[in-house]
């Protein structure tokens, strides 16, 4: 018998023999895997077992027998002999890869300035890795530096970052003045890189590596895990021949975010050099798809996209999903709302730190676009508690949203709840100065509309202690007595006037202090203060003159606080607007309660015809009306009855201006 020797060439296993016969494919009785056989015409044989991607032989009597795990494998017969290579173009097996002498492994000194991993196949690694390991072991303690160091190259080129940091961490127990040597830590920094510890690669990484491009590739790989993308693309541009050369096990963990860092960092040119030369590496799928992206052909990427979430990868499939719905949203086939619900449907799909990062400053920037202010900023306050390592960014970004939210007064046509919700959660982000006391005023206003003056009270004392400046304490203190007046509480309306009086205000808040001032005089009884309001000739006094009145139920003094309001706010010809509408069907009112028929016909004769269409020229007709007398038929009378009661169903109460 013959043994048949097998020469591995790049891409192919070559088995020469020049007895080569037929080959045959059969199955393994007791596995079902495929067995290829290459026959032989005379007594040679591959006595040897091999193993490789794809592929184990097992040693015959005669021939070539070849167990496949892989459909692509082929062995054919040739005039040479047998070959054994992949029978596809699309992404063939590396079946055969050239060994790498055992003596390079150990020629590689300590201080070359070069990592030099070993390239071999995974077979010659591993065999290469337990003959390190049992040299290793006998060494006496002093003398494993080196070992450890081309062990820890070994594993490195297996793609195993845990396992050469564990190697590397352990050569400090035996010798620790290896504590600081460069060949150490850069081959740490390394395996920190494929182990997802960055922080701690950038650390260890020596200074004054003398291999520029080494340096530029680690620890831009580096940068890239944390997130500063904008930080990694250069190194990494300049790197690429750098990561082309790299063991393919190592290679291929860091290819795809080398070229998806290329791509967000803006620089899809370097990108396409990894492409090229990885043509046939599914790890860099989704990469291409954000180049064709950032390369303006949205369309050929959201195919792209569409393909990776039906793919097998999880972690491809869920970021290409949360691409596809953004990229749909800025091509206009979905809405900001919808694009944020399915953001949100979709969040946990991929739950990669800086994904889920990004994820969530989409979702609140598409519920803000959408006007759903209240979800967008506690959607942020949530994403700080769930990613602690992003919280200043997130705080960042929610600041930003909230400052747009008022600048665009968006905040103002909130309701009242939201809006309270809104400010109450964010008043941290509340600024100081002008723009924080319009905030809070906002916030004050809401509560008490809701009815909740004795909530907003202290919110407007702590505006005015914030205030240092006069006129601003003054306007605060006007509105801090307004809300304390609404509240009923006179003594701390006019206390809040007290402690906020000064002399340096211009005129208009003077008279608007004092105009609150005599509200609460005259609240409390003070007939003085009653008369200078029915006397005076300023319309918000007049107003809050009629309105006091009828809290006493004084129907003639409200009538006379009417009759001179209307005389500056009505205007004399031409249609009336809503504040002017407002003002007579109140004067009407008053002199339905006072009984004062004569008023009633005056004023219908006067304005029944220049009212516009609505609720309060519907009340004012009523109002004003004939009542139904002895000689007034049933049916009028029926007639009558039943607009009352229409215009008591639909109007509002009657709300005069105010001051």
């Amino acid at each position: 018998m013959v043994p048949i020797e097998s020469v591995i060439r790049a891409g192919n296993v070559d088995f020469p023999t020049p007895a080569a016969g037929p080959t045959i494919v059969l199955a393994n009785p007791l596995s079902g895997v495929p067995l290829l056989v290459g026959t032989v015409t005379d007594r040679t044989a591959l006595r040897r077992r091999l193993q490789g991607p794809g592929y184990t032989t097992l040693p015959a009597w005669r021939g070539v027998v070849v167990m496949a795990a892989s459909d692509e494998l082929h062995l054919a017969g040739e005039r040479s002999g047998f070959v054994l290579r992949a029978d596809t173009s699309v992404s063939p097996l590396p079946v055969g890869v050239p060994r790498i002498p055992a003596s390079l492994l150990d020629s590689v000194p300590a201080t070359s300035g070069s990592l030099d991993l070993p390239r071999a196949d995974i077979v010659e690694l591993r065999r290469q890795m337990m003959a390190t390991r049992r040299g290793l072991a006998k060494a006496p303690p002093l003398g494993r530096f080196t070992a450890s160091l081309r062990l820890a190259r070994i594993v490195l080129s297996l793609g195993l970052g845990p396992e050469a940091h564990g190697v590397l961490t352990d050569l400090l127990r035996h010798d620790p003045a290896a504590i600081d040597d460069p060949q150490r830590l850069a081959l740490l920094a390394v395996a920190d890189v494929l182990s997802f510890r960055p922080s701690s690669a950038l650390e260890e990484w020596p200074a004054n590596w003398p291999n520029v491009r080494q340096t530029d590739l680690w620890r831009g790989l580096a940068e890239a895990e944390l997130g500063e993308v904008h930080q990694a693309a250069p190194l990494l541009a300049r790197a690429v021949p750098r990561l082309l050369d790299e063991p393919p096990l190592p290679r291929a963990q860091i290819a795809p975010l080398a070229a998806e860092t290329l791509v967000a960092g803006g620089d899809p040119k370097a990108a396409q050099a990894v492409f090229a030369a990885l043509p046939h590496d599914r790890g860099l799928d989704l990469a291409h798809a954000e180049a064709l992206q950032a390369e303006h052909h949205p369309h050929a990427a959201l195919a792209a996209f569409d393909a990776l979430i039906r793919g097998p990868d999880l972690r491809m499939a869920g970021i290409a999903r949360s691409r596809s719905i953004l990229l749909r949203y800025r091509l206009h086939r979905i809405d900001a709302r919808t694009a944020a619900a399915l953001l949100a449907r979709h969040i946990y799909d991929w739950r990669g730190s800086h994904h889920e990062y990004d994820v969530r400053i989409a979702m609140a920037r598409l519920r803000a676009s959408a006007g759903e202010w209240p979800l967008a900023l506690a959607g942020l306050r949530r994403a700080e508690s769930l990613l602690p390592a992003d919280r200043d960014r997130l705080r960042q970004v929610r600041g930003e949203l909230f400052g747009r939210l008022i600048s665009t007064g968006a905040l103002d046509q909130l309701g009242p709840v939201a809006t309270i919700a809104v400010i109450q959660n964010n008043t941290g982000m509340i600024p100081g100065g002008k723009a924080g006391s319009t905030i809070l005023k906002i916030l004050a206003r809401h509560l008490v509309a809701l009815d909740l003056p004795d909530a907003a009270a202290p919110i407007m004392h702590d505006l005015i202690a914030r205030s240092s400046d006069s006129a601003s304490r003054a306007r605060l203190g006007l509105g801090l007595a307004r809300i304390e007046i609404n509240a009923g509480h006179m003594k701390r309306a006019k206390a809040a006037l007290d402690s906020t009086a000064s002399s340096g205000i211009n005129r208009e808040l003077a008279a608007s202090r004092q105009l609150v001032a005599d509200e609460i005089s005259a609240r409390q009884g003070g007939a003085e203060s009653l008369a200078s309001l029915a006397r005076s000739s300023d319309s918000s006094a007049l107003a809050l003159s009629a309105r006091l009145a009828a809290r006493r139920h004084d129907w003639k003094a409200e009538q006379d606080a009417l009759r001179q309001l209307a005389a500056i706010e009505v205007p004399s010809t031409g249609p009336f607007d809503a504040r002017a509408a407002g003002i007579v069907t109140q004067w009407a009112s008053a002199a339905s309660e006072a009984g004062d028929t004569a008023a009633l016909a005056r004023l219908r004769a006067l304005y029944l015809g220049r009212l516009p269409p609505g609720h309060d020229t519907a009340l004012f007709d009523t109002l004003t009306a004939n009542p139904a007398g002895q000689g007034t038929s049933l049916s009028a009378a029926l007639q009558q009855i039943a607009t009352i009661e229409q215009v008591g169903a639909m109007l509002d109460p009657i709300k005069l201006p105010k001051h």
